[in-house]
């Protein structure tokens, strides 16, 4: 029972705790490689910080459904679908539930049964920068929990260099008694699994233009998000051994995303994965 706790568990935050579309899997090819259809010259901050929000470039509205693909090498291919489920305007800023479904192939992910959904909530702050729940995709019987967002600068803030930096406690817990009861076992307390986990959010290199299947893009920004140490908060000895290989891969792991002001994600890399967008729908 162990061996699968391990390897649909915890292991699952390497490939999915900082991206913003679903986790990916060991079938992945690469279609478009990072840097194709590039222009890498110094870029201008996207917009003056007066105007400058995270709302303009996530562009996310209800019933609009974006798709994004490409892989690592490995294989094979991954499609990911990207969709605000709910939008709630509050005193807070603006919220935004993002349901995003990952499967191997170029077919639509709802249509697979082995798709990994994943939502997430982001909150635009009234300053125009924005909190994201960084936590791995939820893979049944397994549930993930973050005690705090990471801030991210707001989007012109963050083309001037602005970086943050935030550290949170990811629980996991199973929603099955056999999986619980084997995640009980694996702790000196309470009643998950609990990882303590920093992040660097920090500008991306500063391109001038990206081209997808979609279009070419040119008002952009670009957001690096580095774990930059991570360890186990109440893992038994014996527990924090099995485990050791998911921290060593979790440490300095970085995610790079470029977002194109009124459309939204275009481009994402995960060490050697990437996908792009290949069009909306809504």
């Amino acid at each position: 029972m162990r061996g699968r706790v391990l390897s649909a568990g915890f292991a699952v935050v390497v490939a999915c705790a900082i991206t913003i579309t679903a986790c990916g899997d060991e079938t992945a090819q690469e279609t478009a490689s990072a840097g194709e259809g590039r222009t890498e010259e110094p870029a201008a901050s996207p917009t003056d910080s007066a105007t400058s929000s995270w709302n303009d470039y996530l562009a996310l509205t209800r019933g609009k459904i974006c798709t994004y693909q490409g892989g690592d090498g490995a294989g094979g291919q991954l499609t990911s679908t990207q969709e605000a489920i709910s939008i709630t305007p509050n005193s807070a800023g603006t919220e935004y539930l993002v349901e995003a479904v990952t499967a191997a192939g170029v077919g639509d992910p709802a249509d697979s049964p082995n798709a990994i959904t994943q939502r997430s909530p982001y909150l635009v702050h009234p300053d125009g920068s924005l909190s994201v729940a960084q936590k791995p995709a939820a893979i049944p019987p397994f549930v993930y929990e973050t005690d705090q967002q990471v801030r991210w600068p707001d989007p012109s803030a963050l083309a001037a260099g602005s970086t943050t930096k935030t550290t949170t406690t990811i629980t996991m817990t199973a929603t099955q008694p056999e999986a619980q009861a084997e995640i009980d076992r694996m702790v000196t307390s309470g009643e998950g699994l609990q990882m303590r986990t920093s992040y660097l959010v920090e500008p991306a290199e500063a391109i001038t233009s990206i081209t997808t299947p979609s279009g070419t893009y040119t008002d952009l920004v670009g957001v690096t998000v580095s774990i930059t140490d991570a360890s186990f908060v109440n893992a038994v000895p014996a527990a924090a051994r099995e485990l050791a290989a998911v921290l060593d891969n979790l440490r300095n792991l970085a995610t790079t995303q470029y977002f194109a002001r009124d459309t939204g994600l275009v481009e994402i890399q995960v060490d050697n994965f990437s996908q792009q967008l290949q069009g909306c729908t809504g």
